[in-house]
């Protein structure tokens, strides 16, 4: 079954992520940009289980909608985050 928590684009953001996490040396942003990879493996895990459910049961978990905006939002502020570290050791 396809799952966005396994594929290979997820995987790779997710490492990218932590590294750039691990080689911040702002605390504050360190401790946010975490936060913002923990909300980010929920909220996948939370549309991967809604695909489950349609898939399997004939359901349409009613969030699911909420889920995939709140994981936009999410990889917004990750991405802007990414990039501002970018720069900073360029």
């Amino acid at each position: 079954m396809l799952s966005l928590f396994k594929s290979d684009r997820f995987k790779k953001e997710f490492e990218d992520y932590k590294k750039v996490a691990a080689d911040l040396q702002n605390p504050a942003l360190k401790n946010e940009l975490e936060t913002l990879i923990k909300q980010l493996v929920s909220e996948v895990q939370k549309i991967d289980l809604g695909h489950t459910n349609i898939i399997q049961k004939n359901e349409v978990t009613s969030n699911l909608g909420e889920a995939r905006t709140r994981l936009s939002d999410i990889r917004k502020k990750i991405h802007r985050i990414v990039e501002d570290y970018k720069k900073s050791i360029k």
